[in-house]
């Protein structure tokens, strides 16, 4: 669904997309993840049986890293770092996770926003200074209503009620001299939250018709009742505070002496990331933060700072992957949810059949999410006594 969706993207047209490359790289992406799974589990059994014994990295950190490498050079390398950056964005929540599981870190409300301001207050800071990518402008112009010369909303298609209002809320008010926008700084602010509190209720309210779909149909009278609901109005409501804080926060920088552009839209894109207490998304935030790395790491290399690292896709999706699915071993609690289940359906279900009696005495609670599964082993086939780490059951 996504490799069609960026095709349509592309192209404009699904006339244009070119079927058979199409399915060709629908095939090889399946295989890819296939084989990085299928790998994993033959990885981990081998070097088992080679040593004769197991030890921590051996647990799943060695073959899961060795099934990343082999798995991402059958993917398509234009694919590579897209996929690259997705892992690296979830094995640093799994770590986040485990650092606070074990007690070195804690748990933040909101602390979605935190990794979500350092994302936008970058992408600002480049934005500012010339150096953002046009691709990521656009996506500012429209999630911020950032770009100055044109109008928010269009006075022609409102009533007239609306458009005098609108005229009032544009030249009734003062903007400072500093200040980009053509109307005043209430007009900029109060009209760029309707805009987006807009397009975000028709998503959201798409997203909820998508996701009942089945019960709508046998029953149609429930489509009132699910869409007039609160969590109907967590999307709207923080993609239109996205561009209202940023706008109230860059017009009062406006009036301060001194402040520079750089740092005025910086400071006002990371505010403009407490939007995200009203809708908390943990892949948003961690994905913007890890995209505004980039951004950084790219203009790094531009400037001839840094040099570009050989094969960093493949280093980082080997490293990145391979903590993932060790985790999935030895502490599957501290995955995202998500994840998890993807892992669950590639598999089968049988990411949750690991003995993971083994591994409870390293301390990782292996078995929290799993207390009551124990395998049946036939003797014919293992190294080591059951009986050794397992609890002796009371007679029946």
């Amino acid at each position: 669904m996504l490799q069609l969706t960026t095709l349509v993207n592309k192209k404009g047209d699904l006339r244009k997309v070119d079927w058979k490359k199409f399915f060709i790289d629908v095939m090889r992406s399946s295989l890819f993840l296939t084989a990085n799974l299928l790998l994993f589990q033959y990885f981990l059994c081998r070097i088992r049986h080679l040593l004769g014994f197991f030890t921590l990295p051996t647990m799943g950190g060695v073959s899961s890293a060795l099934a990343s490498l082999c798995a991402i050079l059958i993917e398509k390398q234009s694919r590579r770092p897209a996929l690259a950056l997705y892992t690296t964005n979830l094995a640093s929540e799994t770590f986040y996770r485990q650092l606070c599981n074990h007690g070195y870190l804690f748990s933040m409300k909101y602390g979605e926003c935190v990794p979500f301001a350092v994302g936008i207050g970058i992408f600002m800071f480049l934005r500012a200074q010339g150096r953002l990518q046009p691709g990521m402008n656009k996506l500012l112009d429209f999630t911020h209503c950032a770009s100055p010369n044109k109008d928010i909303l269009e006075v022609k298609k409102m009533p007239v009620d609306f458009h005098t209002m609108l005229l009032k809320l544009r030249h009734g008010y003062e903007k400072t001299s500093r200040c980009e926008h053509n109307y005043s700084c209430a007009s900029v602010a109060v009209e760029s939250f309707a805009k987006n509190f807009a397009v975000g209720l028709g998503a959201s309210a798409a997203l909820t018709i998508l996701g009942n779909l089945r019960k709508l149909f046998t029953n149609p009278s429930m489509l009132a009742k699910m869409l007039l609901t609160r969590n109907t109005l967590k999307l709207p409501l923080f993609f239109g505070l996205i561009p209202f804080l940023f706008h109230v926060t860059r017009c009062q920088l406006n009036r301060v002496d001194g402040c520079s552009p750089g740092v005025r839209d910086t400071v006002a894109g990371a505010v403009s990331a407490a939007s995200m207490a009203a809708y908390p998304s943990v892949s948003i935030a961690m994905y913007t933060m890890w995209k505004g790395i980039e951004a950084v790491y790219w203009n790094l290399v531009e400037a001839g700072v840094v040099p570009v690292v050989p094969y960093g896709d493949i280093i980082l999706y080997t490293l990145s992957t391979g903590y993932l699915l060790f985790q999935s071993v030895i502490e599957p609690q501290s995955i995202r949810k998500g994840y998890l289940s993807f892992l669950k359906q590639m598999t089968g279900g049988r990411v949750n059949l690991f003995n993971r009696d083994l591994y409870e005495h390293f301390g990782f609670q292996s078995k929290l999410l799993y207390p009551n599964y124990q395998p049946v082993l036939n003797p014919k086939y293992v190294t080591l006594n059951p009986m050794l780490y397992q609890k002796i059951m009371p007679p029946s």
